[in-house]
């Protein structure tokens, strides 16, 4: 029977047009009732367990809820609201407290047990991922033990919507108006029209201004000659989340502190090692190793580029001691004098439609797949895009994918992500988002990407890839890029390797006035320079990492403060406040959700590039688009998450994995393997 809640009624695709705040809550409280059903179905089965009957009906209990939950989860990265946030805050706990009811069910969990384990691959991934959640949920734990457990977790789902809730606003505190002409030099065209835009949508006659969102600051750091502009912005963007009403200090400590406690209660020393224990890399030592051997190459390097960028500036008329806020100025002008390479000009060869057309053919050549623009199906927004993706060998719908990559500053988070928006299931298309934060230009102007968010475009491209065609598995909740973060990026980060190559930008790139095809002179400047000052970005990650493994393996008694946190774990390296690490308070990703893969997981950006190096050189020798090589690479993609990550890909690969294979591949592929070793004594955070 047709109800008022499009959520509660069959289709196909979800009206995305005609669903409310309202009708969530409703929609999962349901869905948790139906759940309930089948859970009590399923506590009464008298035959003896197997895979079957325990397994198989226990992982499809939840199905329902995570269709809705999907949905909610589109609509809180693109329509943001102070309603939505309350009502996720209030289903999140409803949903987590379910889990509880099923997973600390001590009869369940005996019979879970009591399943043999299986042989098959993607049967033994799913078994372990279900005596995982058994743990974790706290199923072997005491009565009070549990009861304290539900209360955890319930605070950190209050605390983590705070989080996300207090970036959002605080975005927006800190967004500054220039109104001096001088301020905005040297930014294209396009980007003063978005920037002005933006100072109008805040009620302002006059002047440009920037919402300090962290892409949109990397890029006007590199291309703002005006450095009190540049200065302006970086403090703005170190200010998110540090400020009353929004500040998020005492969220992250209290955080720390749960986080802390959850894992000890349950056999962990520490939180870290509780996360590891659920990822490729297993343990905190074997991540240290990982990071200590790229860290020995890339951070001589890294010191070797910014003196040289320091010297250049001091001699064309730059600061003699460059700030953080130069450094990328200083680096991107170093590169146009040294390597003739003007980064602004290769953005006249990259108009978003041409990016985004060209991040399709890529995937079509690679996966034997084709991308078709359908307009009928129903959006969140008038600026989403939206694409049927089909298997060019069977004809069969692969799935549609929703394309929203401008910025909207009442309603969208910020950054660039992919999000699963529905799970291919009977009746039900698989639909991925691909969400970036561009400045919207004004109508008549066109939207150039630098090259930095072309990467970025093809990385989140490689996560909707993962989610669009992994479902090579018969259980649902092994579909797609979901996981530990240290494989979930490899699918992003391998693909940023295509808009690298010239085969491939020859397919897409042309001049946003003439239609020119990309000049080759241009390309292979842009190739010269591209390995130029690439260290920063590894060691970023590192860094926020050290940071990330710091805060998880901490005793609480020891916190004091996110500052005092962050000076403990970084470099003790005269440069290092130019690697720009994340501040605590303004860094989403450990604190986006209760048990957030990325929580004491970030290292996985460094550890998916060793493995996106490995799994590009057979590209690399036989070609950008070598057959046995895109079978190889298809096939990996279409295990979603149904096989050990260490295993699928070395399957897939061929070589066993190591950490020193990694490393190797990593420094290479940023040309930083020859660089001298140096010793980390002072440099080295002492972890856990």
């Amino acid at each position: 029977m047709k109800t008022d809640n499009p959520l509660l009624n069959p289709y196909d695709v979800p009206p995305l047009d005609k669903i409310k705040t309202e009708h969530f809550e409703p929609a999962i409280d349901q869905a948790i009732e139906e759940a309930g059903k089948k859970f009590a179905a399923l506590k009464s089965e008298t035959s003896a367990p197997d895979f079957a009957n325990t397994v198989v009906p226990l992982d499809l209990l939840f199905i329902d809820i995570v269709r809705i939950q999907l949905v909610m989860d589109t609509f809180m990265g693109a329509s943001y609201s102070d309603e939505l946030v309350a009502a996720e805050e209030r289903i999140s706990k409803k949903i987590s407290a379910f889990k509880k009811t099923v997973y600390q069910d001590e009869a369940l969990a005996k019979r879970f047990k009591a399943v043999a384990k299986p042989s098959n691959a993607e049967d033994k991934t799913l078994y372990k991922n279900l005596s995982l959640t058994f743990e974790g949920e706290g199923a072997f734990l005491p009565p009070e033990g549990q009861k304290r457990i539900k209360a955890i977790d319930d605070k950190l789902i209050g605390l983590c919507s705070a989080f996300v809730d207090n970036l959002n606003k605080g975005t927006k505190q800190q967004a500054v108006l220039f109104t001096n002409i001088e301020d905005i030099a040297g930014l294209p065209e396009a980007t003063v029209s978005a920037l002005r835009k933006n100072a109008q949508d805040a009620g302002h006659k006059t002047g440009w201004m920037v919402i300090p969102e962290r892409l949109q600051v990397d890029m006007l750091l590199e291309i703002a000659e005006n450095q009190n502009f540049r200065q302006k912005i970086f403090e703005a963007l170190s200010r998110v989340g540090t400020q009353l009403p929004y500040d998020n200090e005492p969220i992250t400590k209290d955080i720390q502190k749960l986080r802390h406690e959850r894992a000890t209660m349950l056999g962990y020393s520490d939180y870290a090692a509780y996360a590891l224990a659920r990822t490729m890399a297993g343990s905190v030592p074997r991540v240290n190793a990982f990071m200590d051997a790229v860290t020995e190459k890339a951070l001589p390097k890294f010191e070797e580029s910014v003196r040289t960028i320091q010297a250049f500036a001091a001699n064309n008329g730059g600061p003699r001691t460059l700030k953080p806020w130069d450094l990328s100025h200083w680096a991107n002008r170093y590169r146009q004098k040294m390597f003739d390479f003007d980064a602004n000009k290769f953005s006249e060869y990259l108009p978003l439609d041409n990016v985004t057309n060209g991040f399709f053919k890529t995937a079509e050549r690679i996966f034997d797949v084709t991308f078709h623009e359908n307009k009928t199906y129903p959006r969140y927004h008038d600026d989403v895009r939206t694409y049927d993706v089909t298997d060019n060998k069977t004809g069969a719908p692969v799935g549609i994918v929703y394309a929203d990559f401008f910025a909207r500053d009442d309603s969208k988070r910020g950054a660039a992500w992919m999000s699963q928006m529905q799970q291919k299931l009977p009746g039900h298309p698989n639909i991925v988002t691909l969400n970036m934060n561009l400045l919207k230009p004004a109508v008549d102007k066109p939207t150039l990407l630098s090259l930095d968010e072309m990467s970025t475009l093809f990385h989140e491209g490689g996560h909707a890839l993962h989610g669009l065609l992994g479902t090579n598995t018969t259980h649902p909740s092994l579909q797609g890029p979901a996981g530990a973060a240290d494989y979930a990026e490899f699918f992003s980060t391998v693909m940023e390797n295509w808009p690298n190559q010239k085969e491939c930008l020859d397919s897409f790139a042309r001049h946003f006035k003439t239609g020119e095809v990309l000049p080759d002179d241009l390309f292979e400047k842009m190739e010269r320079s591209q390995n130029f000052f690439a260290e920063r970005d590894v060691l970023k990650v590192i860094q926020n990492s050290r940071r990330d493994f710091a805060f998880h393996t901490m005793d609480p008694a020891n916190y004091t403060t996110s500052k005092a946190l962050e000076q403990s774990a970084d470099f003790q390296h005269p440069f290092a406040d130019h690697i720009r690490s994340y501040p605590l308070n303004r860094w989403q990703h450990p604190f986006s959700s209760a048990l957030s893969d990325y929580a004491a997981g970030y290292y996985g950006y460094d550890w998916s590039k060793g493995l996106a190096a490995l799994g590009y050189e057979p590209f690399d020798k036989k070609g950008a688009f070598d057959p046995d090589s895109c079978q190889r690479l298809a096939k990996l993609f279409s295990y979603g998450v149904s096989r050990e990550g260490n295993h699928a890909f070395e399957e897939c690969h061929g070589d066993s994995l190591t950490t020193d294979a990694m490393a190797n591949a990593l420094l290479k592929s940023i040309g930083a393997d020859r660089s001298p070793r140096v010793s980390l004594a002072g440099s080295r955070v002492a972890l856990g």
